[in-house]
């Protein structure tokens, strides 16, 4: 049943910032490299050889005139610096253990963490992947969290790569902390998308789940309709433009797939062409369709879960009921089979 938004003449209360950072809430879609916060970077400079020069490059994105959105562009570069300091087995463990603890200081008890694996010359792709599940095993009780990992493919990376990183996931699902693989990066040419579609066949072959970044720029949606039509999405990542094909907007919707939005990130992604006036959060609200809210790169974009839900009930006036719903609709599409 669809759930209508609250209107402008009603007496429901707007969910406030308190009530909604109270509640436990699961967050699905969030990138690890984008959610060190400056203060976690402040913190691995000081061990870098070359970390006050890094550093100071990435406050120039921190400290950039925010009444201005980014191109798309400036936010892929704002990654750079940042994975710059996270060189050594020590920076992975301790920016992962930073990104876990600022996550449950929200409220957030259900967390799927994204990454692509990495290399250095400090440490492999395999030993990434390794020190970031044990920080996770060392962290979760710790901090009352329960943390999955889904693995990146990066759309600008050789199939051969990705085979590489399917291989990492397979290794490391018997954990059971990766449950899956993210599909990400800079997909602005979607045709190059279709060569990764034999990847995606292995990993449901061998029990992973695939959360796709589709339709978060516009010229996507043929690519998107394919690999919907072939059920090769478990969950769309953004969909921002979904709505600009109908056929496939309404295979989305028949088919129920979360979509996982993210809306100070969609904003500035869309450098200042969005407002929320006319963000997608509406329509698939309105039709009761399973919406997924997120913070994308909480650290990039200087934002948690509890703003990113405050930001759509204040201007959707939803109620602290309605919030309550989205979080449901979270819990019910996490990738982890407990």
């Amino acid at each position: 049943m669809a759930a209508e938004l609250v209107g402008c003449d009603t007496q429901v209360a707007i969910a406030s910032r308190e009530q909604i950072r109270a509640l436990p809430k699961t967050e699905l879609h969030a990138h690890l490299s984008g959610s060190i916060s400056l203060t976690t970077l402040e913190r691995l400079a000081v061990d870098d050889p070359e970390g006050r020069t890094t550093l100071e490059e990435a406050r120039v994105w921190f400290g950039r005139d925010k009444s201005q959105y980014p191109t798309a562009d400036q936010i892929f570069a704002a990654f750079g610096p940042v994975q710059r300091l996270v060189w050594s087995e020590q920076a992975v463990a301790l920016s992962t253990s930073a990104v876990l603890a600022e996550f449950a200081a929200d409220n957030v008890t259900y967390l799927e963490l994204r990454t692509g694996p990495r290399q250095t010359p400090a440490f492999s792709a395999r030993q990434y992947v390794s020190t970031i599940v044990d920080t996770i095993r060392q962290c979760e009780q710790r901090l009352g969290i329960t943390v999955r990992l889904l693995l990146s493919l990066n759309a600008q990376h050789s199939v051969e790569k990705a085979y590489e990183t399917l291989q990492l996931a397979v290794d490391f699902k018997s954990t059971g902390y990766v449950v899956g693989l993210d599909y990400s990066g800079d997909n602005r040419s979607p045709e190059a998308s279709l060569r990764f579609i034999p990847v995606f066949q292995q990993a449901r072959q061998s029990g992973l789940k695939l959360a796709l970044h589709l339709c978060e720029f516009p010229g996507e949606e043929a690519v998107a309709e394919q690999l919907v039509d072939l059920k090769l999405v478990d969950r769309i990542g953004h969909g921002i433009f979904i709505s600009r094909s109908e056929s496939l907007l309404r295979k989305v919707q028949q088919a129920r797939i979360p979509i996982e939005l993210c809306p100070t990130s969609n904003l500035n992604t869309q450098g200042g062409v969005m407002s929320m006036s006319d963000y997608h959060f509406e329509h698939w609200f309105n039709i009761g369709h399973p919406i997924v809210v997120c913070t994308d790169d909480a650290g990039i974009f200087e934002t948690s879960l509890t703003d990113e839900l405050h930001l759509l009930a204040s201007h959707f006036q939803l109620s602290i009921g309605q919030v309550q719903k989205l979080i449901e609709n979270s819990r019910a599409a996490v990738f982890s089979p407990s």
